[in-house]
């Protein structure tokens, strides 16, 4: 099964082995892959990671890289004539870090085990010098999952502060405001613990 960790340095690994001799430009497409729910199609894919070059050139690349990975991943890439997916089993931190905050009423446990999928910045240190879109779209999800860090936390703290649980809500509020120093919403309710 393919583990891939996208909240923190991203790490990848394939039924506990560690998938550390991929190309980077292979491990961009992965980790783009694996941030989606649906499916890429191959035109999305030249579109995204090589806009500059002439669509054969391109397709071209992409057939290769694609070789490679199916190689190193197996069944684990969808590979098929019109769109790139992983395989349903695959594992994504950022997935489940994303459902576990949309769950309604999550209980103080779930809420705090979701968390816990957040160890930093989405991509942590993980760049492409070519093409600037990656890197763009990489902020974006940055700010994305930041925020929603953000709002989970001030949830736990709140739940934390309704059992009667100060040090857990004011441990959750620091964690929060490390993430955005300047809400001063959380401010305020530090203060108030």
């Amino acid at each position: 099964m393919l583990s891939v960790l996208l909240l923190g340095p991203p790490q990848l690994s394939l039924d506990g082995q560690p998938l550390e001799t991929l190309r980077r430009k292979n491990r961009a497409l992965l980790f783009y892959l694996a941030s989606r729910p649906a499916p890429l199609t191959r035109d999305e894919a030249l579109a995204f990671l090589w806009p500059d070059h002439p669509r054969a050139a391109a397709q071209r690349i992409l057939r290769t890289m694609l070789s490679e990975l199916r190689r190193q991943l197996g069944p684990a890439l969808l590979a098929e004539p019109d769109s790139l997916a992983l395989a349903v089993d695959a594992q994504v931190d950022a997935r489940r870090f994303e459902a576990a905050l949309a769950a309604p009423n999550p209980g103080r446990a779930a809420l705090a085990a979701a968390l816990d999928l957040y160890r930093g910045e989405f991509l942590q240190s993980f760049t492409l010098a070519d093409p600037p879109e990656f890197d763009d779209w990489v902020a974006q999800q940055r700010e994305y999952f930041r925020a929603l860090a953000v709002r989970g936390l001030a949830a736990l703290a709140l739940a934390h502060e309704q059992a009667r649980d100060e040090p857990a809500a004011l441990t959750a509020l620091i964690r929060a405001l490390t993430l955005e120093p300047l809400r001063e919403d959380l401010q305020r309710s530090a203060l108030r613990l």
